[in-house]
């Protein structure tokens, strides 16, 4: 099990490089897939619950390192109040809560149905 954790942290981490690469679909009005909640969705499923919390954790705050929004970076017309709204870890409780949803389900997948 120890094995597959670490699999799973370096697959989220290959994941969080790998999406930066992926165009948009044309066809999909210039949707994007998201690989990173992918896995940690995927991965809460098949982990316990300390694991998950690490997967929702890592996978927070990779995400929120990412998709950050600085001061500097918004158009001033777009964003006429600082961009403060928009606080750094709030991805970490959202995947948290969705982890445990996963948990939820974790024993119909167990069962295999």
């Amino acid at each position: 099990m120890l094995l597959y954790s670490i699999s799973l942290i370096g697959l989220l981490l290959l994941s969080c490089i790998v999406q930066q690469f992926l165009p948009s679909v044309s066809s999909w009005y210039d949707a994007r897939i998201l690989i990173l909640p992918l896995i940690v969705l995927c991965g809460s499923v098949t982990v316990s619950t300390g694991i998950m919390l690490i997967l929702a954790y890592l996978g927070g705050f990779l995400w929120d390192a990412q998709q950050i929004l600085s001061v500097t970076q918004g158009d001033p017309i777009v964003y006429q109040n600082s961009p403060d709204s928009l606080q750094f870890g709030y991805s970490v409780v959202l995947y948290t809560l969705m982890g445990f949803l996963m948990q939820g389900i974790r024993p119909i997948f167990r069962e295999g149905k």
